[in-house]
């Protein structure tokens, strides 16, 4: 096993939640004996904090240097087989396939009519649930399985009828193909640019437009319009008015409200609609819906039962810590806001560095901007330089951050820093911005910005430079931190305090 495949040995068991280290072991002592190395090994790398040399040393001789790697090797196909075995009686698609695998087992053997059985309770399962991107593969099956009994009354019409649905379904899955295409185009550019993107690549987003156009939402079954409502509002996020999102999204709730199973089958996306509303919003400065869908998003952690990953735990515990500092800043709780982040704990970072790259980056962003607020301009370096490691996501943030760390240095007085960091905030637009310079509002806040702590002082330009940053911000609805410069802007024109600058922004 490779070093970078040991390491996934490792990241998987950290990985796993309580409810399945229990299962693997009882799952394990299927395969092993009771006493086996590999139960042994895997607690020694579960727990790392207490393993000694003593104990690594007496695995390896036990299980043989040479193949150390082999050993490793087994023991995470072990975790994952497992690891499908406990899910599947959480997730249909896979009960689906296991019947699959079963009923091909069977038809091998030539046991045609127990085969027949378990393909009939998969249609089944299937038709209930919507499963309809694996009912061609089951549908295929039946088929040869039903030519080799021959024992169907009416064999022609049975096969014009069989094959009738499976072009029914291709249609379905084109639909969906077209659905996930427009969904992967959408969030990778706002993975990628953030805030930049519903100005960075209008041909992009004019294609996925006319993609959803070319769909007969009526026509799709309950899964494939929750799908294609959540693409709607991803494109929808860059700039449309609120009355189209609210639309969209209200009907997307309402769908999944009606459909407590797809929340299951559908966890992710069901997070994601929730944390996208509560952003969106506070955007739109709707505040009391911005509260409404974080109340959902805490009701929703409540129900262990039905996030119990610890993936999903983490995402959820992390949004509503975040969702609640943006809303201390809107509501210019600025000190107590600082209370709640200045005694972070090493495990609650932790438990950020499991999440998606992106999601780790608005944190560190928002936990920089507190501490610069509260004048910790030091600390606040410490969280935007986190930001600056991740150089091939989320270019919006990296853009902000660089500007902040300007801020920092102005207001620490570093000021030969302050004109090394122009020029290397000069440099990072022409590199990472030279094939979107279209994006012309982006630029023009980065230049009243350099203007701005730069010649504050020159009282002539004061109104012209704040008139026009709030413009700016508020036409082309700069993103959830983007107004935040534009805030900075305003103490340095004005000398005044945060909550003062925010005032002025919202009248």
């Amino acid at each position: 096993m490779s070093k970078s495949s040991s390491n996934d040995l490792h990241e998987l068991i950290y990985s796993l939640s309580t409810g399945e280290i229990v299962y693997f072991k009882k799952y394990a002592k299927r395969y092993c004996e009771k006493e086996s190395v590999y139960l042994k090994l895997f607690e020694s790398i579960k727990a790392p904090e207490i393993e000694t040399a003593s104990t690594s040393f007496g695995i390896k001789s036990v299980l043989n240097k040479q193949r150390f790697a082999e050993h490793k090797w087994y023991l995470y196909n072990l975790i994952l087989e497992s690891l499908t075995a406990y899910h599947k009686n959480n997730r249909l698609d896979f009960q689906v396939r296991d019947m699959i695998s079963k009923g091909i087992i069977l038809m091998n053997k030539k046991l045609f009519n127990q085969a027949l059985k378990i393909i009939e309770q998969a249609k089944e399962l299937i038709q209930k649930n919507n499963l309809n991107y694996v009912s061609n593969e089951v549908l295929a099956l039946e088929g040869t399985l039903k030519m080799e009994i021959f024992k169907e009354p009416n064999i022609i019409n049975y096969f014009k009828s069989l094959f009738t649905t499976c072009r029914k379904n291709t249609k379905q899955m084109d639909n969906l193909t077209n659905l996930l295409e427009i969904r992967y185009v959408a969030k990778s550019l706002y993975g990628k640019y953030g805030i930049l993107a519903h100005i960075v690549d209008n041909e992009t987003l004019t294609y996925c437009e006319n993609k959803l156009k070319e769909i007969n939402r009526n026509e799709l079954t309950p899964i494939e319009q929750i799908i294609y409502d959540s693409n709607t509002i991803n494109l929808y996020a860059y700039g449309k008015p609120e009355i189209h999102y609210h639309t969209v999204f209200t009907r997307l709730k309402d769908m999944y409200t009606k459909n407590k199973s797809l929340i299951q089958q559908h966890t992710h996306n069901y997070l994601y609609m929730l944390s996208n509303s509560i952003t969106r919003y506070i955007i739109f400065n709707n505040i009391e819906e911005a509260n409404k869908n974080l109340n959902i998003l805490k009701e929703t952690n409540k129900k262990s039962g039905l996030f119990s990953e610890r993936y999903f735990s983490t995402l959820i515990d992390t949004n509503i810590f975040f969702y609640e500092l943006i809303l201390l800043l809107k509501n210019k709780k600025i000190e107590i806001a600082y209370e709640r982040i200045k005694n972070i704990d090493c495990s609650f970072n932790k438990n950020i560095e499991t999440l998606p790259t992106r999601i780790q980056l608005r944190n560190f962003y928002l936990f920089g901007l507190i501490f610069f607020y509260n004048k910790q301009y030091d600390l606040a370096l410490d969280w935007f330089y986190k930001i600056f490691v991740q150089t091939t996501s989320r270019l919006d943030l990296q853009l902000l951050a660089r500007m902040y760390e300007i801020a920092c240095h102005v207001e620490l007085k570093n000021y030969l820093l302050v004109t090394h960091k122009l020029v290397a905030l000069s440099r990072f637009c022409k590199k990472e911005l030279s094939s979107i310079l279209q994006v012309k509002t982006f630029i023009k806040i980065i230049k009243q910005f350099i203007d701005t702590i730069t010649t504050y002082k020159n009282l002539k330009n004061k109104n012209s430079l704040e008139t026009n940053l709030i413009s700016l911000s508020k036409i082309e609805h700069i993103d959830e931190f983007g107004f935040d410069i534009v805030i900075y802007c305003i103490m340095k024109n004005n000398l005044i305090s945060y909550e003062d600058a925010l005032d002025r922004y919202n009248s």
